[in-house]
Protein backbone atom coordinates (compact mmCIF):
# COMPACT_ATOMS: atom_id res chain seq x y z
CA UNK A 1 0.00 0.00 0.00
CA UNK A 2 1.26 3.45 -0.86
CA UNK A 3 2.45 5.57 2.06
CA UNK A 4 3.00 8.80 0.11
CA UNK A 5 0.63 11.80 0.10
CA UNK A 6 -2.40 11.48 -2.10
CA UNK A 7 -1.51 14.55 -4.11
CA UNK A 8 -5.15 15.59 -4.58
CA UNK A 9 -6.35 18.99 -3.48
CA UNK A 10 -4.52 21.22 -1.06
CA UNK A 11 -2.48 19.71 1.80
CA UNK A 12 -3.65 20.42 5.36
CA UNK A 13 -1.83 23.11 7.30
CA UNK A 14 0.05 20.34 9.09
CA UNK A 15 1.10 18.57 5.90
CA UNK A 16 4.89 19.12 6.01
CA UNK A 17 7.67 16.53 6.47
CA UNK A 18 8.18 17.40 10.15
CA UNK A 19 4.53 16.67 10.79
CA UNK A 20 4.82 13.36 8.95
CA UNK A 21 7.68 12.39 11.26
CA UNK A 22 5.70 13.47 14.33
CA UNK A 23 2.81 11.26 13.23
CA UNK A 24 5.15 8.30 12.74
CA UNK A 25 6.71 8.82 16.18
CA UNK A 26 3.29 9.00 17.83
CA UNK A 27 1.97 5.96 15.98
CA UNK A 28 5.07 3.93 16.87
CA UNK A 29 4.68 4.75 20.56
CA UNK A 30 0.96 4.03 20.70
CA UNK A 31 1.02 0.89 18.52
CA UNK A 32 3.82 -0.46 20.72
CA UNK A 33 1.99 0.30 23.98
CA UNK A 34 -1.60 -0.56 23.02
CA UNK A 35 -1.40 -2.58 19.83
CA UNK A 36 -2.63 -1.55 16.41
CA UNK A 37 -6.29 -2.48 16.79
CA UNK A 38 -6.67 -0.67 20.14
CA UNK A 39 -5.15 2.59 18.88
CA UNK A 40 -7.65 4.92 17.18
CA UNK A 41 -6.39 7.47 14.67
CA UNK A 42 -7.64 10.23 16.98
CA UNK A 43 -5.21 9.08 19.68
CA UNK A 44 -2.30 9.30 17.22
CA UNK A 45 -3.43 12.79 16.22
CA UNK A 46 -3.69 13.92 19.84
CA UNK A 47 -0.18 12.71 20.67
CA UNK A 48 1.32 14.15 17.50
CA UNK A 49 -0.56 17.43 17.90
CA UNK A 50 -2.10 17.33 14.42
CA UNK A 51 -5.52 17.20 12.86
CA UNK A 52 -6.98 14.00 11.44
CA UNK A 53 -6.68 15.22 7.82
CA UNK A 54 -2.88 15.18 8.20
CA UNK A 55 -2.85 11.42 8.80
CA UNK A 56 -4.93 10.73 5.71
CA UNK A 57 -2.93 13.22 3.63
CA UNK A 58 0.39 11.51 4.42
CA UNK A 59 -0.72 7.87 4.75
CA UNK A 60 -4.20 7.56 3.18
CA UNK A 61 -5.46 5.18 5.90
CA UNK A 62 -4.64 3.70 9.28
CA UNK A 63 -3.29 0.60 7.55
CA UNK A 64 -1.10 2.85 5.41
CA UNK A 65 0.20 4.48 8.59
CA UNK A 66 1.10 1.07 10.03
CA UNK A 67 2.89 0.13 6.81
CA UNK A 68 4.93 3.34 6.99
CA UNK A 69 5.79 2.72 10.65
CA UNK A 70 7.08 -0.78 9.85
CA UNK A 71 8.98 0.41 6.78
CA UNK A 72 10.69 3.09 8.86
CA UNK A 73 11.58 0.57 11.55
CA UNK A 74 13.05 -1.82 8.99
CA UNK A 75 15.21 0.94 7.46
CA UNK A 76 16.58 1.98 10.84
CA UNK A 77 17.63 -1.58 11.67
CA UNK A 78 19.45 -2.38 8.43
CA UNK A 79 22.82 -0.87 9.32
CA UNK A 80 23.73 -3.19 12.25
CA UNK A 81 23.98 -6.14 9.85
CA UNK A 82 27.18 -4.74 8.32
CA UNK A 83 30.52 -6.21 9.43
CA UNK A 84 34.02 -5.25 8.19
CA UNK A 85 35.72 -7.12 5.32
CA UNK A 86 38.07 -10.01 5.92
CA UNK A 87 41.21 -7.83 5.61
CA UNK A 88 40.34 -6.29 8.99
CA UNK A 89 42.76 -8.11 11.36
CA UNK A 90 40.21 -8.01 14.16
CA UNK A 91 37.27 -9.32 12.11
CA UNK A 92 34.76 -10.57 13.05
CA UNK A 93 35.29 -9.33 16.62
CA UNK A 94 35.59 -5.66 15.70
CA UNK A 95 32.53 -5.76 13.49
CA UNK A 96 30.50 -7.63 16.08
CA UNK A 97 31.45 -5.09 18.74
CA UNK A 98 30.43 -2.24 16.47
CA UNK A 99 27.14 -3.90 15.61
CA UNK A 100 26.29 -4.56 19.26
CA UNK A 101 27.14 -0.94 20.08
CA UNK A 102 24.67 0.19 17.41
CA UNK A 103 22.02 -2.17 18.75
CA UNK A 104 22.62 -0.88 22.29
CA UNK A 105 22.23 2.70 21.15
CA UNK A 106 18.94 1.93 19.45
CA UNK A 107 17.60 0.15 22.52
CA UNK A 108 18.40 3.17 24.71
CA UNK A 109 17.23 5.80 22.23
CA UNK A 110 14.02 4.24 20.93
CA UNK A 111 12.72 1.39 23.10
CA UNK A 112 9.23 1.76 21.63
CA UNK A 113 10.54 0.94 18.17
CA UNK A 114 11.88 -2.36 19.45
CA UNK A 115 8.74 -3.24 21.39
CA UNK A 116 6.50 -2.63 18.39
CA UNK A 117 7.06 -5.88 16.43
CA UNK A 118 6.64 -7.93 19.60
CA UNK A 119 3.37 -6.19 20.43
CA UNK A 120 2.01 -6.63 16.92
CA UNK A 121 2.98 -10.30 16.87
CA UNK A 122 0.92 -10.93 20.00
CA UNK A 123 -2.34 -9.42 18.74
CA UNK A 124 -4.63 -10.76 16.05
CA UNK A 125 -3.90 -8.77 12.93
CA UNK A 126 -3.92 -8.86 9.19
CA UNK A 127 -1.93 -11.42 7.26
CA UNK A 128 -0.09 -8.53 5.61
CA UNK A 129 1.16 -7.21 8.95
CA UNK A 130 2.37 -10.67 9.97
CA UNK A 131 4.09 -11.07 6.60
CA UNK A 132 5.89 -7.73 6.89
CA UNK A 133 7.11 -8.42 10.44
CA UNK A 134 8.24 -11.92 9.49
CA UNK A 135 10.16 -10.56 6.52
CA UNK A 136 11.76 -7.90 8.72
CA UNK A 137 13.18 -10.50 11.10
CA UNK A 138 14.29 -12.81 8.28
CA UNK A 139 16.05 -9.92 6.54
CA UNK A 140 17.81 -9.01 9.79
CA UNK A 141 18.99 -12.59 10.22
CA UNK A 142 20.24 -12.75 6.64
CA UNK A 143 22.08 -9.42 6.92
CA UNK A 144 23.83 -10.69 10.02
CA UNK A 145 24.74 -13.98 8.35
CA UNK A 146 26.05 -12.15 5.27
CA UNK A 147 28.11 -9.90 7.52
CA UNK A 148 29.76 -12.96 9.06
CA UNK A 149 30.49 -14.38 5.60
CA UNK A 150 32.12 -11.12 4.54
CA UNK A 151 34.10 -10.84 7.77
CA UNK A 152 35.62 -14.35 7.71
CA UNK A 153 35.96 -14.52 3.94
CA UNK A 154 34.07 -17.75 3.45
CA UNK A 155 30.76 -19.43 4.01
CA UNK A 156 30.17 -21.36 7.21
CA UNK A 157 27.66 -24.12 8.01
CA UNK A 158 24.20 -23.03 9.11
CA UNK A 159 24.92 -19.31 9.15
CA UNK A 160 21.19 -18.70 8.89
CA UNK A 161 20.90 -20.27 12.34
CA UNK A 162 23.71 -18.05 13.65
CA UNK A 163 21.75 -15.02 12.48
CA UNK A 164 18.58 -16.41 14.03
CA UNK A 165 20.35 -16.98 17.35
CA UNK A 166 21.73 -13.44 17.33
CA UNK A 167 18.33 -11.88 16.66
CA UNK A 168 16.56 -14.01 19.29
CA UNK A 169 19.11 -13.07 21.95
CA UNK A 170 18.83 -9.43 20.97
CA UNK A 171 15.04 -9.60 21.22
CA UNK A 172 15.42 -10.97 24.75
CA UNK A 173 17.69 -8.07 25.72
CA UNK A 174 15.23 -5.59 24.18
CA UNK A 175 12.29 -7.08 26.03
CA UNK A 176 14.11 -7.10 29.37
CA UNK A 177 15.11 -3.46 28.96
CA UNK A 178 11.56 -2.47 28.08
CA UNK A 179 10.41 -4.09 31.33
CA UNK A 180 12.96 -2.73 33.83
CA UNK A 181 15.00 -0.05 31.97
CA UNK A 182 18.10 -1.40 33.73
CA UNK A 183 21.11 -0.33 31.64
CA UNK A 184 23.53 -2.44 33.67
CA UNK A 185 21.45 -5.56 33.05
CA UNK A 186 21.19 -4.67 29.36
CA UNK A 187 24.98 -4.48 29.11
CA UNK A 188 25.34 -7.84 30.85
CA UNK A 189 22.92 -9.43 28.39
CA UNK A 190 24.69 -7.86 25.41
CA UNK A 191 28.06 -9.11 26.69
CA UNK A 192 26.59 -12.59 26.93
CA UNK A 193 25.14 -12.23 23.43
CA UNK A 194 28.63 -11.32 22.16
CA UNK A 195 30.27 -14.32 23.83
CA UNK A 196 27.60 -16.68 22.52
CA UNK A 197 27.89 -15.45 18.93
CA UNK A 198 31.70 -15.65 18.94
CA UNK A 199 31.56 -19.18 20.33
CA UNK A 200 29.08 -20.26 17.64
CA UNK A 201 31.11 -18.64 14.85
CA UNK A 202 34.36 -20.14 16.21
CA UNK A 203 32.80 -23.60 16.38
CA UNK A 204 31.73 -23.36 12.74
CA UNK A 205 35.13 -22.06 11.61
CA UNK A 206 36.82 -25.00 13.31
CA UNK A 207 34.48 -27.56 11.77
Amino acid sequence: MSTSPRGRGRPPKDGGPDIREAILEAATELFAERGYAATPVNAVCDLAGVGKPAVYWHFESKQGLLAAVLERLDERWKAPGELPPVDDPDAPTAGLDRMIAVWRGRVLEAPNELLLPMTLQLEPGSEETARVIGKMWRDSEERFAQGVRDAVGRDLPDLDLVGHTAIILMQGAMHRYNVDHDVEQLDRMLADLRRTILLVIGDRMAA
